[in-house]
């Protein structure tokens, strides 16, 4: 299996594609997958550490992202990666609005994990509690596992 270079993309690029970004990673050592991450927000604010109850949720689960830093999207980002994987329609059409992303395959984490997407996508947990930070960990991490087991 060649190697696949994936970007997550979501808004700030401090809660939900960072960890995408660690749940894919993890999962995919754990699998054998020859898989590299990356992630980035469409509207970033750059070396911004991931929020804490995300840092939280994900060393739950044994994975670690607290040295993430947040970074916006641009062209470059989109031209190394084979795959991009948005967490809302949102941020899939602000992708789609850069030139670099002409060609490239662009699409909803529920739609790399095979299934028809529902509502929006993945709801930001911004703000939210230990709890939300947690389901929402879970949520991302479900889609990963079906999207790794279909590579």
């Amino acid at each position: 299996m060649e190697l696949l270079r994936v970007l997550f993309v979501c808004t700030g690029n401090i809660c939900r594609s960072p960890m995408a970004e660690g749940l894919a990673r993890h999962h995919a050592v754990r699998r054998g997958i020859p898989l590299s991450c990356a992630s980035a927000g469409v509207g970033a604010r750059s070396d911004l550490p991931a929020s804490e109850n995300g840092v939280q949720a994900l060393r739950a689960k044994g994975v670690d992202i607290a040295e993430h830093r947040s970074q916006r999207i641009d062209g470059a980002q989109i031209e190394w990666a084979d795959l991009i994987v948005a967490m809302e329609e949102e941020h899939r059409l602000a992708v789609r609005e850069i030139p670099e992303s002409t060609g490239k395959s662009v699409v909803l984490l529920s739609e790399w994990a095979g299934e028809r997407p529902l509502g929006p996508g993945i709801t930001d947990p911004i703000g939210g509690s230990p709890a939300e930070y947690a389901r929402t960990a879970d949520e991302i991490e479900g889609y990963i596992k079906r999207a790794l087991a279909r590579l």
